[in-house]
């Protein structure tokens, strides 16, 4: 069953810490639009908007979730990915260097301009860092939940 959702604050900083050295196993993702007849590359692929599923090495599955309210994101823990309607998107260039590498550090992601954090950072042992981050319709073209940085090495 999964966990209710939380705002992103310090106390989802202090659960994300838990998962330091963990491997990162999977990445799964649910788009809130129809990109079927929308060509794009697999770098582009996570700049789309929709919810994020990052899977660990002891099987916990975490969502990453839009809070338009906050202008930032919640979180969910212990989700089950069979009722996500998301696809799996691991394998693509994006996702290559960073699957099987363990987390090193989990930092929350701030702006003076906003009081609530907007994102959270990854840092892994052996590739870039990525964010998932909330981006609002004045940054985007709609409010959004998009994955940042860590550009692919092919």
């Amino acid at each position: 069953m999964e966990d209710k959702k939380e705002e992103l604050s310090e106390s989802v900083l202090i659960r994300m810490n838990s998962f330091i050295g963990q491997t990162l196993q999977g990445c799964f993702r649910r788009y809130y639009d129809d990109h079927d007849d929308f060509d794009y590359d697999d770098n582009l692929d996570q700049e789309l908007d929709g919810d994020t599923f990052l899977i660990f090495s002891n099987s916990e599955a975490i969502g990453f979730y839009a809070d338009t309210e906050a202008f930032s994101l919640k979180v969910g823990f212990n989700v089950q990915l069979e009722n996500t309607e998301s696809v799996e998107v691991s394998k693509n260039l994006f996702w290559k260097n960073k699957i099987g590498n363990s987390l090193v550090d989990v930092q929350l992601l701030h702006s003076k301009h906003r009081p609530n954090p907007y994102g959270i950072k990854f840092i892994l042992s052996d590739g870039p860092s990525f964010e998932i981050v909330y981006i609002s319709e004045s940054d985007y073209t709609d409010d959004a939940v998009i994955i940042k940085g860590g550009l692919y090495k092919v």
